[in-house]
């Protein structure tokens, strides 16, 4: 929220926590109590002139919920949406989020990014590997979005692409290296009049 703020967008914020949202009224934010899945309650908060809903929910089959009835009522608003994992990640673009964000993903690419900078990397190889890596999963992942719900065909499809992904990755990623260790290491200097 604080990025959108001092980006210049006015955000508001709806939450059944009383706890929570006096913390957040304390802090100068403004909070609405209540179910983010309420229409009316979204209507309070301002949604018919709203630009984007950001569904940040703790619950995963109420963040499914809150995207298909605001992408229902209102079909105009762009909706993004944190999910958990995977598989909520395809349950809220089937639900019609228009991106989604992964949120275990994203925490795990950035330990895997700090763990391979603790075992030698240097910090521009490790955030060069994660930016790489990123970018094959993202693309296996609308790649499976087509059989994200059967199980078996997924779980196949999936052994099938990770297989070819992987190694286009490995491959990429020594180009990377290579390239890499030939900028870092120092320049022979050649002798006077040798070729």
């Amino acid at each position: 929220e604080r990025l959108l703020n001092i980006n210049g967008f006015r955000t508001v914020t709806l939450d059944s926590s009383i706890e929570q949202i006096d913390l957040l009224r304390r802090f100068g934010r403004e909070v609405h109590y209540g179910d983010a899945a309420r229409l009316d309650l979204l209507r309070t908060a301002g949604v018919e002139k709203a630009k984007l809903l950001v569904v940040a929910i703790d619950d995963r089959d109420k963040a499914v919920e809150l995207v298909e009835a605001t992408r229902e009522a209102f079909p105009h608003l762009k909706i993004l949406a944190r999910a958990w994992d995977r598989r909520h990640a395809y349950e809220l673009l089937r639900a019609g989020a228009d991106e989604v964000e992964r949120e275990t993903f994203e925490g795990g690419l950035a330990l895997g990014r700090r763990a391979l900078q603790r075992l030698g990397h240097s910090e521009r190889r490790a955030n060069r590997a994660a930016t790489l890596f990123r970018h094959h999963d993202e693309k296996l992942f609308r790649q499976l979005a087509p059989v994200a719900g059967e199980v078996e065909n997924y779980i196949l499809a999936t052994r099938d692409s990770r297989e070819t992904m992987d190694r286009l990755l490995r491959a990429e990623l020594g180009r990377m290296h290579e390239e890499e260790d030939l900028r870092d290491s120092p320049e022979v200097e050649q002798e006077p009049g040798s070729v």
